[in-house]
């Protein structure tokens, strides 16, 4: 028996190595790290917001720009390098996507999956004087992939653990924090 530790996208690939070889792949484990199994919300970001009455256009257009930056890759030189949005990747990756579709219409029965997430917890509040008008809170993920999506595939046998910025540190080890 084999088992496969995978980060980001290697998750998905070993998911899909799993469908492509149901019968005959000697898989007991599969453990993901920030794997974006429902896919990545940012890049959807302008057509999620569009949904926002009155302001969802122009923040969808700003939080677009935001993602842009985010996605910003190194090349092996100086220069920085923006992703192809419109490459196969990216495409495949965007929530909803057909790859993603097809990928999580099948259940695991046999193999042990592991979930390990990231969730950096951002709060804000509006005030006006005294008054509180909006307090709320939202996870981020890892910054690129939510803990929803990180922690969201469809199998019997799902274990999912996530570490936040508000997880302790006790000497030099982080405690994971096991999700239901």
């Amino acid at each position: 028996c084999v088992d496969i530790v995978s980060f980001s996208l290697g998750g998905l690939i070993a998911r899909e190595y799993l469908n492509e070889h149901p019968l005959t792949n000697k898989i007991r484990k599969v453990v993901t790290i920030a794997t974006p199994h429902q896919g990545v919300f940012w890049l959807d970001v302008q057509n999620w917001a569009r949904g926002i009455p009155f302001v969802g256009n122009e923040l969808g257009k700003s939080l677009a720009k935001i993602g842009t930056v985010i996605f910003e890759a190194k090349s092996s030189g100086d220069e920085t390098k923006p992703i192809d949005f419109l490459a196969p990747a990216p495409q495949q990756i965007k929530p909803q996507s057909d790859f993603l579709k097809n990928l999580n219409n099948l259940l695991y029965f046999d193999q042990t999956f592991v979930t390990v997430s990231g969730d950096i917890d951002f709060r804000f509040t509006q005030k006006i004087f005294d008054w509180t008008l909006i307090s709320a809170g939202v996870s981020l993920g890892d910054g690129i992939v939510l803990t929803e999506s990180a922690n969201s595939l469809p199998a019997n046998n799902l274990q999912k653990y996530s570490f936040s910025d508000k997880t302790q540190v006790e000497k030099g080890n982080i405690l994971l924090a096991k999700r239901d």
